[in-house]
């Protein structure tokens, strides 16, 4: 009887386990720039514009912060492949990872890299250290953090959680 019970339950167990998106980050943190989204009040469309010189921007990711704004260092929010390693005077350092399904992450104003273009890194490698960069300059250490397709950008903080399959819907 108590192997008939098992039998039951193995149909409800997932198969493998699909990862999900994590944060790129393992520390207490703060969302100091979020995603802009249309429907949002205009208090929180404020915190996702950003003025670089005489111009605004609409944030198509999210800037995260340690709450005591030091460096802190960058996870891999899933696991994939480095396809670029960028430096660029006004983002910093970009990190891009391609993933199953053609969805990349994107991790910008790194001040360090600790990753090779080619490399293979596993959900929670590091892959950088957090920075400051010219773009959001008035943001302390921070990582820029973009989920996005080939076609689409996607909300970090509505993905967290979910499997690509999921996002890609």
């Amino acid at each position: 009887n108590n192997d008939n019970q098992n039998n039951q339950q193995v149909p409800n167990t997932p198969e493998p386990k699909k990862e999900v998106i994590n944060l790129p980050l393992s520390d207490d943190f703060v969302v100091v720039r979020k995603y802009y989204e249309p429907e949002d009040s205009s208090e929180e469309q404020e915190l996702a514009v950003i003025q670089f010189g005489k111009r605004y921007y609409t944030s198509n990711g999210v800037a995260l912060s340690r709450k005591d704004e030091q460096d802190f260092q960058v996870l891999a929010a899933l696991s994939g492949e480095v396809v670029s390693i960028d430096e660029n005077p006004i983002y910093g350092i970009i990190v891009t990872i391609k993933h199953e399904n053609e969805l990349y992450t994107e991790y910008s104003s790194l001040s360090e890299a600790t990753v090779q273009t080619g490399a293979q890194v596993k959900q929670g490698d590091v892959i950088g250290v957090s920075g400051v960069c010219e773009y959001d300059s008035e943001l302390s250490s921070h990582v820029y953090f973009k989920v996005m397709s080939s076609t689409k950008t996607y909300n970090p903080e509505e993905v967290i959680g979910k499997t690509i399959k999921d996002v890609m819907k």
